[in-house]
């Protein structure tokens, strides 16, 4: 009997043990995630701000006549978000966010297996194109400008034909690079700010080629190109002098502002797209003293784009916002 009893005392002290273990080594763990973001960031932040170019003497740009970013506040995020649904780049989104003012729509474009481009912020994203893979199988997550992300394993890319006739959530629209060059062609005050997820060369070749054979060269004044990087600049007006652009200062492509500053005076780019992660950093200010607009993705909240704009912000990309109601967000 004694010896029972021993076994579980030593059973319980070892369950207590475990116990305290596992509370100690989960606030352990979190601590060693926090201090390594941390030392992440410093080196982030260390490296952005390295004066690598002097800049100081460089004289500030001045706005260009009747720009796109003179007149429009809001980027419609993917075409802009239907029925609280967003990502879907569907042709009830680019309605919807046109019948709010919007005249700035970010298209996400990739290529189908049978290389015919359409509309698609990538096929990991789980938007109900999958058959067979619910949305709870989805790795749900919120990513580091506090937008939620939906991410699924289960992929099976469709062919042109299939995705064209698969409803986007069952319900919306699915549109092609056709179909985004004929839209701009009816709406003639539209913009479309392109977000290339394959081979930008292949990718432009492609919008250029398929305006030049629908005849709808003239819509190509409107399209902004997104650079994610300073060699891409060559690579693509090498397929065609795109008259409007901007450069992107997101996570996943951080910059050093001395030379983004240098580069964007350079190449006569007005606007830097700007990750709201890196809004609060002091080198936000380089920009807008040399004159470049700042627009900031992603903004769902009026609140937020009333802070934003006290720091001199011109607009964002949103999925949630609209032009009918931008005037809400004027700074307390």
């Amino acid at each position: 009997m004694k010896k029972n009893t021993r076994i579980i005392l030593i059973g319980l002290v070892i369950i207590a043990c475990g116990s305290v273990y596992w509370k100690i080594e989960s606030k352990m763990h979190n601590k060693i995630v926090l201090i390594k973001d941390k030392f992440t960031r410093y080196c982030e932040y260390k490296k952005m701000h390295e004066p690598k170019v002097d800049v100081t003497k460089s004289l500030p740009m001045t706005d260009e006549a009747n720009a796109w970013y003179t007149k429009y506040h809001i980027i419609s995020h993917a075409g802009g978000a239907i029925d609280g649904r967003t990502y879907t780049n569907s042709l009830e989104a680019w309605n919807y966010s046109y019948s709010r003012g919007n005249r700035v729509m970010d298209a996400d474009l990739a290529f189908t297996p049978d290389e015919k481009m359409i509309l698609l912020h990538g096929w990991y994203n789980n938007i109900e194109l999958q058959a067979n893979v619910p949305m709870k199988a989805s790795n749900a997550f919120m990513d580091r400008n506090g937008h939620v992300q939906y991410l699924t394993t289960a992929v099976t890319p469709k062919d042109f034909k299939m995705f064209m006739h698969t409803k986007i959530f069952h319900l919306y629209t699915p549109m092609s690079c056709e179909t985004m060059l004929q839209y701009m062609q009816t709406h003639p005050d539209l913009y479309v700010a392109t977000d290339m997820k394959d081979d930008v060369v292949k990718s432009y070749s492609y919008i250029v080629k398929k305006a030049k054979d629908l005849n709808l060269d003239s819509v190509l004044s409107r399209i902004i190109v997104n650079l994610y990087d300073y060699d891409m600049y060559d690579k693509v007006m090498k397929v065609y002098p795109f008259s409007n652009t901007t450069m992107r200062q997101y996570y996943a492509h951080p910059n050093n502002y001395s030379e983004l500053v240098d580069f964007c005076l350079k190449h006569k780019i007005h606007v830097v797209n700007i990750s709201s992660c890196y809004m609060d950093d002091e080198g936000v200010k380089l920009l807008l003293q040399k004159g470049i607009r700042v627009y900031v993705a992603v903004v769902d909240y009026i609140s937020d784009m009333q802070y934003y704009r006290k720091k001199g912000c011109s607009g964002c990309v949103s999925n949630f916002l609209y032009e009918d109601i931008y005037n809400l967000s004027i700074p307390q």
